[in-house]
């Protein structure tokens, strides 16, 4: 029975469909139980052969074959209904915790959850994410600004052979694919070209390195009998920390000890490996002269879209990423084409994540602009400890620095607001349900009550919107476009009657009026005293990274002021929401004094 409701064994039943508690009595015992319902996003249900997942995580680069999945959007609609090709763990710190990632592998193409149609997918666990957004949030701005490889994503929740996983972020798995990174596929050619060979069996060659020894212009490929005529792409590389790049298939270090794999093609010939890794190696070369040019007389930006490179650095600065040049920071190379930023990924100890162990937790510092290959110290190369990485290069050049102001004045900021403002609230009202499932499967808050889980649930999602929104406004003052000659247009002399009077202001800088961005004050002193009262303007320009002001003094008037009586108040303000200006000096204007009194 069931709240008097007498069940049948092995009968379906919708009472419990919208969630609830219930009293369930066995004979003489009665039980309390409670049927939890997330409602709002999809679902998927993954059964493997044999009942459990021990194989898989008892081996993470374990395929097992075998496995069923049923995909349902969140309007009940069936997007997929068969058998897996492959399902496996992933990740490397991430696969240590006990809410494990996986990849899986469909048997055909298909369409999940309004995502383009791929074979291969990515389960994120987001274990060290108690708000589960940080990725999805971070990936909506980069798809929003322009960076087209940035994978698609939705959350859902998981079950595996009928046992409640928790929620999962599914996203496309960062790979060349027409859907994905829409690139020449190198690695698919070579293969064709050697139809009878079996890459994962040929010894490694060349000088891997190792860890705790110095890895600098150290390469690994192998010997692969017939290759494309055409080796300049594509190539899809990741920066990795030194201690992990030993155990990857294919890569090279630069002579500056930078660790770059190969993730495509993943077995590398020994010319493939020689034409990226000197094509990596003169771009580097280029970025680290103070001129911006290597010595074969080649600016870094015919090796790299300076574009991509802005947009991605601006992504890791913004989102406070830790990871930032370090790992999981992706690069590509289409044949002919230069080196592009992206796509980006991993992000769930950004955005004072402190839980992750490891964060940016101060939102008004720079991060991915001051950052150096110290990591790489750990390999017994203490020289390289101060050496910056690919994003802090960029800032030796002005026209990297001048293309970033451009894209986070004209882009990012919008995107940004964009997200803040309007689409963490859709997240949260699609996740809030299954979120305080997710809470009580891994026991987060150390209590099964929902209304104390949605409070604390809510707290963590504070401490993400807290940082992304101060973060913005940090780089909204230190990336604003340097404008210089700033002034006031002449106030007139006005006689009081009695009525308030606003001055009319107007900024221009350079003979323009500025445009519409960032909020500008003007205020008047509150003094009454001739000669003494200042107007001060304050911007948010870019100006050593600090507010700056400039004080104008107000000059007295030849005649006295009129006034007729009444107790006045002497200020004028005006808000203007202006765009950035670079305050360089105090300069004396003649301004005159405006006396505002109150109507009697």
């Amino acid at each position: 029975m069931c709240d008097g409701v007498k069940l049948e064994s092995g009968a379906q039943t919708g009472m419990f469909a919208n969630g609830g508690e219930f009293v369930l009595t066995v004979g003489d015992a009665k039980y309390t139980v409670v049927f939890l319902n997330s409602s709002k996003l999809p679902t998927m249900f993954i059964n493997t052969p044999e009942g459990g997942l021990d194989r898989i995580h008892a081996d993470k680069s374990h395929k097992e074959k075998g496995c069923t999945m049923l995909a349902i959007n969140s309007n009940g609609k069936v997007d997929y209904d068969a058998e897996l090709a492959s399902m496996k763990g992933r990740g490397n710190s991430t696969w240590g915790y006990p809410k494990r990632p996986y990849n899986i592998k469909l048997g055909s193409k298909a369409k999940l959850f309004g995502m383009e149609k791929a074979k291969s997918w990515c389960l994120l666990a987001n274990y060290e994410d108690l708000s589960l957004l940080r990725n999805q949030i971070i990936f909506s701005v980069g798809a929003e600004i322009g960076l087209r490889e940035t994978p698609d994503c939705r959350s859902i929740d998981l079950y595996v052979n009928g046992e409640y996983k928790g929620v999962y972020l599914i996203t496309e798995k960062v790979e060349i694919n027409k859907n994905r990174v829409d690139i020449f596929d190198l690695e698919e050619a070579t293969e064709d070209l050697n139809p009878d060979l079996d890459f994962s069996t040929l010894p490694a060659q060349g000088f891997y390195g190792k860890y705790s020894g110095s890895l600098e212009s150290t390469q690994r490929w192998y010997e692969i009998p017939n290759e494309p005529a055409d080796i300049t792409g594509g190539y899809l590389m990741e920066l990795e920390l030194g201690s992990r790049y030993p155990n990857e298939a294919s890569g090279f270090v630069t002579k500056r000890s930078q660790p770059v794999i190969l993730k495509s093609p993943e077995y590398a010939s020994q010319a493939q490996i020689e034409y990226i890794s000197g094509y990596w190696q003169e771009m580097e070369d280029a970025l680290y002269s103070d001129t911006g040019y290597n010595s074969l007389g080649k600016h870094y930006s015919e090796y790299i879209d300076t574009l991509s490179y802005a947009r991605q650095y601006l992504i890791e600065e913004w989102s406070g990423d830790w990871d930032a040049g370090i790992t999981s920071n992706y690069f590509y190379k289409d044949a002919n084409g230069k080196i592009c930023a992206g796509p980006i990924w991993d992000f769930d100890s950004a955005a004072n994540n402190v839980r992750a162990g490891h964060t940016i937790s101060d939102p008004l510092q720079w991060n991915a602009k001051t950052r150096t290959l110290w990591y790489n110290a750990l390999m017994g190369n203490d020289t390289v400890k101060a050496t910056p990485n690919i994003y802090a290069l960029g800032f030796r050049h002005a026209d990297f620095v001048e293309t970033v102001e451009s894209e986070w004045k004209n882009n990012f900021y919008h995107a940004a607001q964009s997200e803040l403002n309007a689409n963490i609230d859709m997240y949260i009202d699609n996740i809030k349900d299954a979120a305080i499932m997710n809470a009580i499967r891994w026991d987060y808050y150390a209590t099964t009550s929902e209304r104390e889980i949605e409070a604390q649930y809510f707290a963590d999602l504070k401490v993400v919107t807290d940082f992304l929104s101060a973060r913005t406004d940090f780089l909204n003052q230190n990336l604003t476009l340097k404008n210089e000659g700033l002034t006031i247009a002449h106030i007139p002399s006005q006689k009081r009657t009695g009525s308030e009077i606003t001055p009319e202001i107007t900024v221009k800088c350079l003979d323009r009026v500025l445009a519409e961005g960032v909020d500008y004050t003007v205020a008047f002193s509150d003094n009454v005293e001739k000669g003494t009262a200042t107007v001060t303007v304050t911007g948010m320009g870019n100006y050593e990274g600090m507010e700056a002001q400039t004080t104008f003094k107000i000059l007295l008037i030849s005649d006295p002021l009129d006034w007729t009586g009444g107790s006045g108040e002497e200020r004028a303000k005006e808000s203007l929401n202006k765009f950035g200006a670079k305050f360089v000096d105090t300069v004396e204007l003649i301004l005159y004094y405006i006396v505002k009194p109150f109507k009697k």
